[in-house]
């Protein structure tokens, strides 16, 4: 179980003899937990965020059978299988020949990154799936930030292209649209439009930590060697780690 430093006394209701109950299934929990617990091993994180990431990802794996919540990570889908692709921020995916990035810690600033790759690379993030001809009232093919294939037909292929440019600059770190925000930013402060260029720099900011919140995997490598230590009777599980 993760536990941030203020909730402890939580957590350490379930060591006392009489701990404060609020009904009787939180009782029949508890007490199983007491009485199956010979040992206690723990493992300091450096956020609420990663402590909340490894607790979901060791539950996937281990499936302790008094806790049995469900983890959902976001993740950023591009909707392959439709006519008209969209980039979506989800916490399950839609399709199965979606192309998917992710999946990222629950702290990660994924909208803001996400909206500095759109301004460089204009595609639909509308949150319904879109059919050619039937387009949604939407102001972003009005102001040129999006090429708005759902009401012009023959932008399809053209924005086709522009899709798999998004996946390669995700692919590769989104080298090249950073430096394309950042001489955004330097035309903005030359012509002193500092509240645009503050929004840039967060934009900025947030893709390049976007790669650093892929962090199920980031996190699990992180803390293995303690990871080892919990789990070294149970190969298995580290095997799926």
């Amino acid at each position: 179980m993760t536990k941030p430093k203020a909730t402890w006394n939580y957590t350490r209701e379930y060591l006392e003899k009489s701990p404060v109950l609020r009904y009787n299934k939180e009782l029949k929990k508890k007490r199983q937990i007491i009485q199956l617990t010979r040992t206690i091993k723990y493992i300091i994180t450096e956020s609420s965020e990663e402590a909340f990431t490894l607790e979901g990802s060791l539950i996937a794996a281990i499936k302790p059978p008094l806790n049995q919540m469900t983890w959902e990570y976001p993740l950023i889908e591009v909707t392959l299988g439709e006519a008209i692709p969209r980039v979506i921020i989800t916490r399950q995916v839609s399709q199965t020949n979606s192309y998917i990035f992710g999946p990222f810690n629950v702290g990660t600033n994924i909208q803001t990154a996400l909206t500095g790759f759109l301004r460089i690379i204009p595609l639909c993030d509308y949150a319904k799936p879109l059919k050619k001809g039937k387009s949604p009232h939407c102001f972003k093919g009005a102001f040129n930030q999006c090429m708005a294939p759902c009401k012009r037909p023959d932008q399809i292929a053209a924005y086709l292209y522009q899709v798999q440019l998004f996946i390669e600059q995700l692919e590769h770190q989104g080298v090249e649209t950073i430096k394309k925000l950042e001489r955004i930013m330097e035309r903005e402060i030359a012509e002193e439009k500092f509240e645009a260029a503050a929004k840039s720099r967060d934009q900025l900011l947030a893709i390049k930590t976007l790669f650093d919140g892929k962090v199920i995997p980031l996190v699990l490598k992180k803390y293995m060697p303690a990871i080892q230590e919990i789990l070294h009777t149970k190969t298995s599980l580290l095997k799926i780690l």
